[in-house]
């Protein structure tokens, strides 16, 4: 009897959450004076698992961007980051895994001089990983074996996705410009589908540009919001049109360029951008596999394993907004709210209840405002959220996999110093479910099989033996025989194979 290749099934599992503690001395030339650092965004970036045994070692980089106002009180911004390597100790980790980051929260702090700008980070990231279990299947290689078996519906992680796509977007502004202070861009993908060999990936990039006009001798700062949609083709060699996907975008703000041409009344910008696409492509597949296995012969011994697998559900997307209201100390002295920029949202927890996924965290800003000096001051803010997101669960969910994307912020001033903030965000990401299988695992010989414990007996027909000998001899009618088994001629000649269901 030989053994065919093992089948790979998917096992999800949690892994405790990675913490990190680093630190960045950024240094800063002649040319920058820092006289008010406004905002430090994080992000994670560039990760990459190395599974050996009962570990894993995270590494990547922390992206920091930061926010600062120089001493002719324009809006700049520098950016960097660091490296970090971790490990996490785990029993389920094998060389044979997959791991996710399901959700990533850092915090920066900052010292500065002329000369140095040190920011402390400290944050988690949270990981799942996918296992891929090996299991056993046999093929029938000679008559004393009787297999019964059935499909098995799985799917493989057959390819990881790290790519870099150029695009280029054009967005113009009914206005004449100084110069632009600082442009924010993000970009969340819609739809991703598989085709021989590569992937066409639909999203939509959205910016933040604060730029500086000139009217009358005053110098004054504008924002202005603009959004456009995005396709892409990416080349996938493994993949094909029954695949499924599990991508995530950002854009390289290091690598993506910037161009203006301003004109007498309006101004037209250019953006070549540098967007970098990660993920997972899973293939479908429907296996044939050992149920169950008889012998005839009572020497084997079968042994059966429970597996652990787990079954990913369509991807899902939601919309959703926010509203709340935050009163600001009298002390700040709000003259005009600029906007609100840096925004970015993180998830804490998510639960799985009544067929939903609720889901809280954090959305992060940064307002900008001027006060009664016409000074440009900022608050950082952080509003806490919970939406339900709608769901057909048939099993346990073992894992969800969410992205959180703001995609618009308004804000006004209510009356006095209560501030009304209007969010929209962007849920999207995929739920994986629980189940189990049971499979043969490996046969032994030598064991006598309990045939009590199985739902069909095996009887060898005696040379010159009648059926009505045979229904006597194994106690049922002429009728059942006929319905167990095809051929009964009137006399055996020995050696039959004779099968009686109980």
């Amino acid at each position: 009897m030989e053994e065919t290749n093992k089948i790979k099934v998917a096992n999800v599992i949690n892994l405790p959450t990675l913490n990190i503690k680093s630190q960045l001395n950024m240094n800063i030339d002649s040319n920058t004076h820092i006289k008010q650092v406004l905002n430090i965004e994080t992000c994670l970036m560039d990760t990459q698992i190395e599974p050996l045994f009962n570990k894993a070692t995270i590494k990547g980089k922390i992206g920091i961007k930061v926010v600062y106002i120089d001493i002719d009180n324009m809006y700049n911004t520098l950016s960097d980051a660091i490296n970090f390597s971790e490990s996490i100790n785990s029993e389920n980790i094998s060389a044979d895994c997959e791991i996710n980051i399901n959700n990533s929260q850092f915090i920066a702090e900052f010292e500065h001089d002329d000369n140095n700008l040190k920011i402390n980070i400290d944050g988690n990231i949270d990981c799942f990983c996918a296992i891929n279990t090996g299991i056993n299947a046999f093929n029938q290689t000679n008559d004393s074996l009787i297999t019964k078996k059935s499909i098995l519906q799985t799917c493989n992680c057959i390819q990881q996705i790290n790519k870099s796509v150029n695009y280029d977007f054009d967005f113009k502004i009914d206005s004449k410009i100084n110069k632009i202070l600082s442009c924010d861009s993000k970009i969340i993908i819609d739809d991703s589908k598989c085709y021989d060999g590569y992937i066409v990936i639909t999203g939509e990039i959205f910016n933040t540009i604060i730029y500086e006009v000139e009217n009358d001798g005053f110098n004054s700062i504008k924002i202005a919001n603009n959004s456009t949609p995005f396709k892409s083709e990416i080349e996938a060699n493994l993949a094909d049109n029954e695949c499924v996907t599990d991508l995530s975008a950002y854009i390289d703000m290091n690598k993506t360029e910037i161009k203006t041409d301003i004109g007498d009344n309006s101004t037209s910008i250019a953006f070549e951008y540098c967007i970098i696409v990660t993920g997972y492509i899973y293939k479908n597949i429907n296996i044939d596999v050992v149920d169950d296995l008889y012998s005839l012969d009572n020497e084997i011994e079968i042994i059966n394993a429970s597996y652990p697998i787990c079954k990913k559900l369509p991807y899902f997307k939601t919309n959703e907004s926010v509203d709340t209201e935050i009163t600001l100390a009298d002390e700040l002295n709000l003259d005009e709210i600029l906007s609100m920029v840096n925004i970015s949202a993180n998830v804490t927890q998510y639960t799985i209840k009544d067929n939903s996924i609720v889901v809280e965290g954090v959305i992060n800003g940064n307002l900008l405002y001027l006060d009664e000096n016409k000074e440009i001051k900022n608050l950082l803010t952080q509003l806490p959220y919970s939406v339900n997101i709608k769901q057909d669960f048939n099993n346990e969910i073992c894992a969800v996999h969410l992205n959180v994307i703001p995609t618009n912020c308004k804000c006004k001033i209510k009356r006095g110093n209560t501030l009304i903030v209007d969010y929209e965000i962007c849920i999207n990401g995929n739920a994986y479910e629980r189940s189990q299988i049971n499979l043969i695992e490996n046969i032994k010989y030598g064991k006598v099989l309990n045939y009590g414990d199985i739902g069909f007996q095996i009887y060898l027909a005696h040379p010159n033996e009648t059926k009505w000998d045979l229904c006597k001899r194994i106690h049922i009618s002429e009728e059942q025989l006929a319905t167990f088994n095809k051929e009964n001629p009137t006399t055996y000649l020995g050696g039959e194979k004779i099968i009686v269901y109980r």
